[in-house]
């Protein structure tokens, strides 16, 4: 393949997922704070509405995993881009644009039906990369330029999270605003289906129930699964934890885009130095490297004054450079060992690997925000009002913590991994 053709299949692989990317990061990092102080809805049931949606999405995971390896029809996986494309948008307007009646159950339907469509696009576009990757490095470019796009993607979420934020009638702008990006990102994401080339290999696969006895014999790829629960979990709390950080532990509103958006930044250009040092020490040493860099620059907050902004969203920053790289990595680690199973003679079931991949994250991340809207509820969080100093100490505390403990229990997992799913060699794992 010539590199022509190789950044062509790159481009429009990974592009048009700046759409998805949009709408799944203004929701999950804005919308608990959007419901408590604009719906004005309780921070539990919220946080609990948002942790069953996300479970309820999760058990289909595995279901349109296997149904897209099972893809029998000369479109393949493009199909399954196609169809999810308009329920996603259409879900994602009705999430903003609630009645004044009834408001918690149609964000309840709403969210679900937005999740359980992002899984319908995500995971056979996750499983598309594992196929058009010819080799590892290939497969470690394909996810980090998907990795570069959607980290774009949550800037461009963060400055929609500023502009309501900073809006006289946050919940009549958003309900606008949204309607647009919609139809944008929407069109947009259509742009993969309608270009892409797809190599259709996955007709005849086995049923669900072997796959999940596969799996369990399958050492690498549940440590990989038990690896992303908690790094997941650790990026989401941050996500989630930003604009609480910005407008009440420093009291400056005015960075509720700032703050996360030097975390996606800095992510978003170290991402090529992470793909050069996986093909130089490998994936699972620098995937480690990613996680104990975080943790640390994370504790370093602990400790420096609250009016201290710039060295604050400095650290921020730091910790993105280093939390990309488990972002990009993880991936690529579960599609090298989709392929390894493959050649011992097991069918190719990326579509079900990448489904369990996913749904390890989703529950990490709706057990996270769970615990969240519970904790920030219990330390004397008022919605719209200045907090005291002990609820400011607080909600530094679970801002620094809960990710410091996800990736310290995601490096445990990795350090405890058996020999065969080390890297032996650089550019191989």
């Amino acid at each position: 393949m010539t590199l022509g053709s190789d950044v062509r299949t790159i481009a429009i692989y990974a592009l048009p997922f700046t759409g998805g990317a949009v709408m799944l990061f203004v929701i999950q990092f804005f919308f608990l704070k959007y419901a408590t102080d604009v719906l004005l809805l309780s921070p539990a049931a919220v946080g609990m509405v948002f942790a069953l949606s996300k479970v309820f999405d999760a058990v289909t995971d595995p279901l349109i995993g296997t149904l897209s390896d099972q893809s029998r029809t000369k479109g393949g996986r493009k199909l399954w881009l196609f169809g999810a494309t308009p329920l996603l948008a259409v879900s994602f307007y009705f999430i903003w644009s609630p009645p004044t009646q009834n408001t918690l159950i149609w964000v309840s339907v709403s969210l679900i039906a937005f999740y359980v469509s992002f899984t319908a696009y995500n995971i056979p576009h996750l499983a598309l990369a594992a196929e058009l990757g010819s080799n590892p490095h290939r497969k470690t470019r394909l996810y980090g330029a998907r990795q570069m796009v959607e980290t774009v993607g949550m800037l461009v979420a963060f400055i929609l999270i500023q502009a309501i934020s900073d809006h006289p009638d946050p919940g009549h702008f958003a309900t606008g605003l949204m309607l647009a990006m919609a139809l944008g990102m929407g069109l947009l994401m259509l742009g993969t289906p309608v270009f892409i080339r797809e190599r259709v290999t996955h007709a005849h696969q086995r049923a669900l129930v072997p796959s999940v006895s596969e799996i369990r014999g399958s050492s690498q790829i549940t440590r990989l699964l038990w690896v992303w629960f908690w790094v997941f979990a650790a990026i989401s709390s941050l996500g989630i934890m930003g604009p609480y950080a910005a407008e009440y532990i420093l009291q400056r509103p005015d960075l509720i885009a700032i703050l996360p958006g030097g975390f996606v930044v800095a992510g978003f250009l170290s991402i090529p130095i992470w793909i050069t040092l996986a093909g130089r020490l490998g994936k699972t040493l620098v995937f480690q490297l990613g996680l104990i860099g975080g943790a640390m620059l994370l504790l370093t907050l602990l400790w420096i004054p609250a009016t201290d902004t710039f060295l604050f969203v400095a650290l921020i920053a730091g910790c993105g450079v280093f939390l990309s790289a488990p972002s990009v990595l993880g991936p690529s680690l579960l599609a090298d060992a989709a392929q390894q199973s493959a050649t011992k003679g097991e069918p190719e079931r990326q579509g079900f690997y990448f489904a369990l991949f996913v749904l390890s994250g989703k529950v990490g991340a709706a057990v996270i925000t769970g615990l969240i809207g519970v904790l920030i509820a219990a330390i004397g969080y008022v919605p719209n009002e200045v907090q005291s100093h002990e609820v400011r100490t607080n909600l530094l505390y679970i801002l620094v913590g809960l990710p410091v403990f996800g990736c310290l229990i995601g490096f445990s997992f990795m350090r405890r991994a058996d020999a065969s799913a080390r890297s032996t060699s650089p550019g191989k794992l």
